[in-house]
C-alpha cells in the first residue's frame, strides 16, 4: 500500500508540473553549460523549441531536459551555426533522442567524424535541411527570427567565417546570436542597422579573433553571454575582449562561472536565472 501511495504522488507531482508548463505564458531563452562549446535552447509560450548548436558531447541534454515538459520530445527547429565539433557533437544525441523536425545550416561542410556521423542521422531519418542565407526570416508577428550571416554563395576558407549568425526579437529583446565568426565577418556586418541587440551571444568563446571594439559598438549589449569551459587551454575568455565589453558597457555573463545563462521573459518582464556555481 505504502508503495502504491508514493507512486500515486509522483504521478500527481509529475501531472501537476506538467499542467504548469502548459498553461505557462514563459517564455525562456537558455545559454547551456557545455565546457569549451555552446548549446542554446529557445522555447516560445506555445510550445515550440528551437535548439541552436549542441556543444562537444551530450552533456547539455540533462540542461534541456529541465526546460521542457518531461512528455515534450519535440524539436520543433535546430539551428547549426557550423560544423565545428564544440557545437555539432551534442546534436547528434539530441537526434537520437528527440524529434527534430527542421535543420538550419549554413554552407560550411566538414568530413569530421561527428559530421559524417551527423549526416548519417540526418538522412536515416530523414529531417529537412535548410541552407539559410542572410535575408531569410523565420517567425511572424512579435517574434522574429532573422539571419544576418552568411550571404547567398559565400565561401571561406575557416569554418568559423561561414558561421550562420541570426538575430532574435521576443517581444521587443533582440538577442544577437554570433556563432563563432571572426574579425572580417564582423567588419563585413558593421554598419548594418539590425546588429543593435540587448543580449549579445559572444562569438567564438570570447576569442581575440573575434569582438572587435567596433562590432561591440554597433551592438551595444546590456548583457554579453560568454560561453566557455572552466580553466580552458585556450585561455578564453581572452582578457582584451573583456576589457573591451566593458568599454561599451556590458554586464558580462559566463558559464564557466555561473553555469546555465536562462532569460525568462513573463509578464511583459525579462529575469535572469542561473545556477550559480562561482
Amino acid at each position: 500500500m505504502k508503495t502504491k501511495i508514493i507512486f500515486l504522488l509522483i504521478t500527481i507531482f509529475f501531472l501537476i508540473s506538467a499542467v504548469g508548463q502548459l498553461i505557462s505564458d514563459q517564455q525562456t531563452i537558455a545559454f547551456f553549460s557545455v565546457g569549451e562549446g555552446d548549446a542554446s535552447h529557445i522555447r516560445l509560450k506555445n510550445g515550440f523549441d528551437i535548439v541552436i548548436d549542441g556543444g562537444p558531447d551530450q552533456t547539455f541534454l540533462s540542461q534541456l531536459s529541465q526546460k521542457m515538459p518531461f512528455f515534450d520530445r519535440t524539436i520543433e527547429l535546430v539551428i547549426l551555426t557550423h560544423p565545428d565539433y564544440d557545437h555539432l557533437t551534442g546534436l547528434n544525441f539530441l537526434a537520437e533522442r528527440y524529434q527534430v523536425d527542421q535543420i538550419l545550416v549554413s554552407s560550411a561542410k566538414s568530413k569530421s567524424y561527428a559530421a559524417v556521423f551527423w549526416q548519417e542521422i540526418v538522412e536515416a531519418k530523414a529531417i529537412p535541411v535548410t541552407e539559410v542565407k542572410a535575408g531569410d526570416s523565420i517567425l511572424t508577428g512579435d517574434k522574429k527570427l532573422e539571419i544576418l550571416w552568411p550571404p547567398a554563395g559565400y565561401s571561406s576558407d575557416k569554418i568559423n567565417n561561414q558561421s550562420i549568425v541570426f538575430s532574435l526579437t521576443l517581444d521587443g529583446v533582440n538577442f544577437l546570436f554570433s556563432g563563432d565568426i571572426e574579425v572580417p565577418v564582423e567588419e563585413k556586418l558593421n554598419g548594418q542597422s539590425n546588429l543593435r541587440a540587448d543580449v549579445l551571444k559572444v562569438a567564438h568563446h570570447g576569442s581575440n579573433s573575434s569582438s572587435t571594439i567596433s562590432f561591440l559598438s554597433q551592438i551595444a549589449p546590456k548583457y554579453a553571454i560568454i560561453s566557455v569551459g572552466q580553466d580552458n587551454k585556450f585561455g578564453h575568455p581572452n582578457p582584451e575582449v573583456l576589457n573591451r565589453l566593458r568599454e561599451v558597457k556590458s554586464e558580462i555573463l559566463r558559464t564557466d562561472q555561473l553555469g546555465a545563462i536562462t532569460f525568462v521573459y513573463q509578464d511583459g518582464q525579462f529575469q535572469i536565472e542561473t545556477e550559480n556555481i562561482k
